[in-house]
């Protein structure tokens, strides 16, 4: 079995052997913008501690939480009659369902009955 967690840590280590400089155990606050282009970042120590940084690439890795698109770009997009519950999973070589429609990527559940 694959588990997600693992496969997060081993992106982030190559990151960081490849060069990235990587912190842990901070959670990021806000984004400073140069007109539209992100250039810092505050961020709070576990200490409480608030640190600026700035960058020439972002990854937004928030996860769920979606820091820039839900902060600033406002571009966060749900299901609103699927706001009560949460379905997580991965596929190897799934597609969006109904591309190009306005079905796409909506849930789709069959239940499955016998033996």
């Amino acid at each position: 079995m694959k588990v997600r967690s693992q496969f997060d840590d081993l992106l982030l280590r190559h990151a960081s052997t490849s060069g990235v400089k990587v912190f842990e155990g901070v959670k990021v606050t806000d984004i400073k913008f140069s007109g539209k282009r992100p250039v810092s970042a505050v961020y709070e120590t576990k200490g409480n501690k608030r640190e600026d940084i700035t960058f020439d690439y972002l990854v937004d890795a928030s996860g769920r939480a979606g820091l820039l698109s839900t902060k600033y770009l406002k571009n966060r997009r749900f299901t609103s009659t699927l706001m009560n519950m949460a379905l997580w999973g991965y596929w190897r070589g799934g597609i969006r369902y109904a591309q190009g429609t306005d079905r796409e990527n909506a849930p789709w559940i069959e239940a499955l009955t016998g033996k």
